[in-house]
């Protein structure tokens, strides 16, 4: 195999880039694909698209079949290729091939206007270079995007910083909670990231797709997504248990009811309530919308709690 790839600085923003084995599949796949359209054994593989295998993959990337399997499972997923498989090989799309790849004829009019443009860029350059040798911080950032490290040194653990470059579409959540997720699972786990602020929207995308995603905080109608409740100390699962704890308890209107239904007093209710929250405690089971955890505790109660 001879040749090369283009590969935009912006990969570093890519959703998948924190996951190590996503990267290294993935740019093996763009590494693999026809540059031009091609046929092998009478059938036509287009520009973009290669012919391998479970096992080829596993022999030239290193990385178990399963974590292969879920790897092209993700990709899929996330819109990046398209696979299409057969009893002795796949043929993998990468859907947006043209946009890594654009081809560039030159011609001798392009060369011209490149070199015009080429002229007036050197005098624009040399400006730009006064002003980048004041910007210390943008620089260490650059090296930092290339290399994994710790939250505490990455510029996006000041939360100023983290709220101002997120995204606009990504405003609307609860930046200061995903700011907290991280720290949280920076100290527990020792997480290193090439790009923090990558992992934040990659966090929030997450939770939408799960329909947990938090939107208001003071709510205590929120269900943390399973990656960010496990990074959660016990002392804040235990407030989290609390403030659901004393919101179902408020609902004295819910409460008479399953009290009329089961045939006791709302003082019993309570009792077996208190009771409900001591096994959930243990169990997790109180990360859940205070609906579902209603509708727990009513099932448990048939069942003679």
């Amino acid at each position: 195999m001879s040749g090369w790839i283009k590969l935009h600085r912006k990969f570093v923003d890519w959703e998948w880039f924190y996951k190590s084995e996503m990267v290294h599949i993935f740019l093996f796949l763009l590494l693999s694909a026809n540059h031009k359209g091609a046929k092998w054994q009478g059938i036509e593989i287009k520009r973009g698209q290669l012919i391998t295998g479970l096992k080829k993959l596993n022999k030239k990337t290193g990385i178990s079949l399963q974590k292969i399997r879920t790897c092209l499972k993700k990709l899929e997923n996330t819109n990046e290729i398209i696979v299409k498989s057969t009893n002795k090989f796949s043929i993998i799309t990468i859907c947006k091939y043209d946009s890594y790849q654009i081809e560039q004829q030159t011609t001798n009019k392009q060369l011209t206007n490149k070199q015009q443009t080429t002229n007036k860029q050197l005098t624009t350059n040399k400006k730009k270079k006064k002003k980048k040798k004041n910007d210390n911080n943008d620089n260490n950032e650059k090296n930092n995007k290339t290399k994994k490290h710790f939250f505490k040194d990455s510029k996006y653990f000041d939360i100023k910083v983290l709220k101002a470059e997120i995204n606009d579409k990504y405003k609307i959540y609860d930046i200061d909670f995903y700011y907290e997720s991280m720290l949280n699972a920076a100290e527990i786990h020792n997480y290193k990231y090439a790009n923090w602020l990558a992992v934040c929207r990659n966090w929030i995308n997450r939770d939408i797709k799960n329909g947990k995603v938090i939107i208001n905080k003071t709510s205590v109608n929120f269900v943390y997504s399973n990656n960010i409740f496990s990074s959660l100390s016990d002392e804040k699962k235990k407030n989290l248990w609390s403030l659901k704890k004393e919101e179902i308890i408020r609902d004295e209107e819910w409460i008479t009811r399953i009290a009329v239904i089961n045939k006791f007093s709302p003082a019993t209710a309570k009792i077996k309530l208190e009771e409900f929250f001591k096994h959930i405690l243990t169990t997790y089971e109180f990360n859940n919308s205070l609906e579902n955890i209603k509708k727990h505790f009513s099932n448990k109660i048939k069942r003679n709690l």
